[in-house]
């Protein structure tokens, strides 16, 4: 599953996720290199730093066991490899990733390359015990900067040709010796390649274990948000349901500040439903669903469906004017939308709406059920009135005259 999930969110089709050579899908490497990208190069400068140290300590082997070039030998050290190894640790903070490894690459190659020159060029009778400074640059590069698994296995190659190519090239060593000495190079530059390996193969699986895992637990919780969203959202209009209605009231009613509840009933709807059809009236509620949200948009208010033909608005307001204003704006955004009612039995020929508002500072509100049903009395009193108008509190307003 996590495979398959890494594929289908990184584009990669039935390439996998890690290479034979143990490098990651171009997508994924890109992810990696976002993750970790700056964590690796502060290891490598540590790496890099620490290495450098020991590589100079050699400086006093060249001098007990190399005297006839220990001059040449500690001079291009000091001079030559430690500030170019100086500057390669300040530029892996400083490069791109897929650089800092290239350059690394190089770097070590070149590190391992002076000591097999040494280790020919010598003429010391002392000077054939060196042969073991060469499996530690192998052993450094593979285990302790970790390489990456395809450089790891380019400079082993690399360093390998090298040393044998002394070995077999350097006067006076005896057949048995060049065979010692090359089982012994071959060996380490195995051993230390298969350590890198299974290092490197360990940190390619976490990873992508790790991202899998991450990935599934994000798509779940997109899921679970998308279930809540639908399970809040009216299905026809789009807007919320009911029950999220009922949570935003509850949630408003517990802040500081007054607020109104607006009841909005579409007038005359079910002749309007039965002469016209049931997809002509579920089209007729999502173009006031719409006006009502428009009127809506931009204030402090919340618009639902209540159910039915019934939406809801709540607002933030600071007095019962407020509501007044915002109830007539509710009415006048459906007259404006101009919706033909041909059945309509009050001649009007428009769809209309009846606003009922209740204010949570009204006399006998102390809760939201109680706002709902003070809302619920205001809107029966608006149609009763004759509707296409609002109600609240002492206020009753028949807009028909307005239409």
């Amino acid at each position: 599953m996590i495979q398959a999930t890494i594929q289908r969110v990184f584009g990669l089709g039935e390439r996998p996720a890690i290479g034979r050579w143990l490098q990651f899908a171009p997508p994924l490497q890109a992810r990696y290199d976002a993750d970790h990208g700056a964590e690796r190069a502060a290891e490598l400068r540590s790496a890099i730093l620490l290495g450098l140290c020991f590589y100079n300590v050699y400086s006093l082997t060249a001098l007990l066991l190399m005297p006839d070039i220990a001059a040449l030998g500690i001079g291009l050290r000091l001079g030559l490899f430690t500030p170019l190894m100086a500057a390669l640790a300040w530029a892996v903070c400083h490069l791109p990733p897929v650089w800092n490894e290239r350059l690394i690459f190089g770097g070590i190659l070149g590190a391992q390359g002076f000591p097999v020159w040494q280790f020919w060029l010598t003429e010391s009778p002392l000077g054939l015990l060196t042969f073991g400074e060469l499996f530690l640059c192998i052993v450094y590069a593979n285990m302790l900067l970790a390489l990456r698994f395809r450089y790891a296995a380019a400079f082993s190659a690399c360093a390998l040709a090298m040393t044998l190519l002394a070995i077999f090239l350097k006067p006076g060593l005896s057949p048995t010796v060049q065979l010692a000495f090359t089982v012994q190079i071959v060996t380490a530059a195995a051993f230390a390649l298969c350590g890198n390996y299974r290092v490197e193969r360990r940190r390619c699986e976490d990873y992508v274990s790790a991202l899998g895992a991450t990935l599934l637990a994000q798509q779940s919780d997109a899921a679970r948000r998308t279930f809540e969203d639908l399970s809040r959202t009216d299905a026809l209009t789009g807007l919320p349901n009911r029950r999220h209605l009922s949570e935003t009231i509850d949630a408003w009613w517990s802040a500081p500040g007054d607020l109104a509840l607006m009841m909005i009933d579409i007038d005359h709807f079910k002749p309007y439903n039965d002469s016209l059809g049931h997809p002509a009236g579920d089209e007729c509620l999502c173009r006031v669903a719409d006006a009502l949200a428009a009127a809506a948009h931009g204030g402090e208010a919340f618009c639902a469906r209540f159910g039915g033909e019934e939406f809801a608005v709540i607002v933030k307001v600071e007095d019962e004017a407020d509501a007044v204003r915002w109830a007539r704006r509710l009415v006048r955004a459906v007259q404006i939308a101009r919706i033909p009612h041909p059945a309509r039995p009050d001649g009007l020929q428009m769809v209309t709406v009846s606003v009922g508002a209740a204010s949570g500072r009204q006399a006998g509100v102390t809760s939201p059920a109680s706002l709902l049903a003070r809302a619920d009395a205001a809107l029966y009193a608006a149609k009763t009135k004759g509707r296409n108008g609002f109600a609240i509190g002492e206020t009753v307003e028949d807009m028909r005259r307005a239409s």
